[in-house]
């Protein structure tokens, strides 16, 4: 049995063997309404987590991430104080227009249990990479790092 909502489409494939048929697979489902009323899908390139791994001297950050092709990014901390830079690969083919970064900070910056929670904003994207600044207040900080996911607005 296959439901589907009153706009909605599946793309089939059949499968089976010689004289066997065992059923249908579903490679996709999508929108009929194309004029926009009912938005579209995101394309997410990459989703993940950037984490402060140094120790408040000795700056460095990990990152765990998934990208939708496999492809590696890394994370470098750069020599302004609460700044990362994100590298994104150039097989992508973005530019700095065709895809936004959407951040939430995690937890506070270094050394602070009770301090303000920590803010995480994008500073620059360029085609193979972004900056993400850190802070708690008006200067920036060192943190506990934050989520990510890079949509690709190229399909808009």
């Amino acid at each position: 049995e296959l439901k589907l909502s009153s706009r909605e489409y599946v793309e089939l494939i059949g499968i089976g063997e010689d004289s066997t048929f065992y059923g249908w697979l579903i490679l996709s489902r999508g929108n009929i309404e194309t004029n926009g009323r009912y938005g579209r899908l995101q394309r997410v390139l990459a989703n993940g987590f950037v984490t402060y791994t140094g120790n408040g001297t000795t700056n460095s950050a990990s990152i765990t991430y998934k990208t939708f092709d496999g492809s590696t990014i890394t994370v470098t901390c750069t020599s302004t104080t609460g700044c990362y830079m994100i590298n994104i690969p150039s097989t992508w083919g973005l530019s700095s227009t065709s895809y936004i970064v959407m951040l939430t900070p995690m937890g506070r910056s270094y050394g602070s249990s009770s301090g303000a929670p920590l803010k995480a904003t994008v500073l620059n994207r360029n085609a193979t990479y972004f900056y993400v600044e850190t802070s708690d207040d008006s200067s920036n900080n060192w943190g506990g790092g934050f989520q990510f996911q890079i949509i690709n607005l190229n399909d808009w």
